[in-house]
């Protein structure tokens, strides 16, 4: 497999080497399966997070703010007179040409500030923070983390000594490459050697179907870098004790 270090990319969508065998300073280590600058990592890997955090979380608001909102408005409504069971049909004249191009402005200036807002924010938010190397790489997997929290998305896994592979290897196999804490006990914490998160090891054409002549048309030989596993590796066989993970 190919390897470009860690320079000043972003450790996102990264291999992550943990080896407790090496002294502290020199445990972690990021790598990646595809060679990236700075700017196409930026705007590749940075804005989609955020960006997903930002429509999340306002998703997630709108929803909070509907449960608790509406019904006690209704009831204001209610208690004051002003909304009653009984419903009415009001004869209303068909809207004229002005009020349907009034409308219709209204509609596309709402479209305009909704691109602006949960897209334009988080890329002005994306290029400043992005002269700063050490905040972004600091904000974008908080970002992630919190997006995966939000939408359930983070597993939670106990492993014990039935789980081993015959190597001494516990495997996570659908790993999203987003978030991974986990907490050892007995001969678990012990024994562990080595944490990898890697990507599948494997190359791929894309194929694009021409719209018009409906001919197909093979990209080149790409090296996969979207799906990965973790394994956490033991230098003996862990009799007691678990492995308890939480990831995404």
């Amino acid at each position: 497999m190919s390897e470009h270090i860690y320079k000043d990319y972003i450790p996102a969508n990264a291999r992550v080497v943990v080896d407790y065998t090496k002294p502290k300073e020199q445990r972690v280590s990021f790598s990646y399966p595809t060679s990236w600058d700075y700017k196409k990592a930026v705007w590749k890997m940075a804005f989609p997070t955020i960006t997903n955090f930002w429509i999340i979380l306002h998703i997630r608001l709108i929803i909070l703010s509907s449960v608790i909102a509406i019904p006690l408005y209704a009831l204001y409504q209610f208690a004051t007179g002003k909304l009653t069971l009984a419903s009415t049909i009001s004869n209303s004249p068909p809207p004229s040409p002005v009020s349907i191009n009034i409308l219709f402005f209204k509609v596309i200036s709402a479209l305009i500030f909704a691109i602006f807002y949960f897209y334009g924010i988080p890329a002005l938010f994306n290029y400043f923070i992005s002269k700063d190397k050490k905040k972004l790489a600091d904000v974008v997997p908080k970002a992630g983390y919190y997006t995966a929290l939000m939408t359930g998305q983070l597993k939670k896994q106990t492993y014990t000594s039935n789980d081993l592979t015959e190597d001494n290897k516990i495997v996570i196999p659908q790993f999203n490459n987003v978030f991974l804490d986990f907490d050892c006990s007995g001969d678990f914490e012990k024994y562990l050697a080595r944490i990898e998160i890697m990507e599948y090891p494997f190359t791929f054409k894309r194929i694009h179907l021409g719209l018009i002549t409906f001919k197909k048309r093979e990209s080149k030989q790409q090296n996969n870098e979207w799906f990965f596993r973790a394994v956490f590796h033991f230098s003996h066989k862990p009799v007691e004790g678990e492995l308890n993970v939480i990831y995404d």
